[in-house]
């Protein structure tokens, strides 16, 4: 059993909606270039579902086995958000060490100048 045509109308409108919203924050500069790249990879997929929901149902019936679509879809996202969030995890790790350095150079360098000026007088 496939999506209804008011459901696969509904759906790409709201992916169509989302784009619109993707490169309006490109446009502002609100995101980064690879993000970008990223969130029109996941609206590509996301359009390709109504548009190619027979291939889906082939891929996950004679592939993988499962009867319902639906719980493939859901299984590749859920993939996905796990992966995406081990990647911004790495990610905020990187700027946690890299605030830490600064605070740490910050220190060093608010002492020196003390002492500079301790210095001169």
């Amino acid at each position: 059993m496939g999506m209804g045509i008011k459901l696969k109308i509904i759906s790409i409108i709201v992916t169509l909606v989302f784009v619109f919203f993707v490169f309006k924050f490109i446009k502002k500069s609100k995101i980064r270039p690879s993000s970008a790249i990223l969130w029109l990879t996941v609206c590509a997929f996301l359009l390709s579902i109504p548009v190619f929901e027979k291939y889906y149902q082939f891929i996950s019936l004679h592939l993988f086995g499962m009867v319902h679509t639906i719980h493939f879809i859901y299984i590749g996202l859920i993939v996905f958000l796990l992966i995406y969030s081990f990647y911004l995890t790495i990610q905020l790790n990187k700027v946690s060490d890299r605030v830490q350095f600064l605070i740490t150079h910050t220190a060093i360098n608010e002492k020196e100048i003390r002492e500079l000026k301790k210095n001169e007088n």
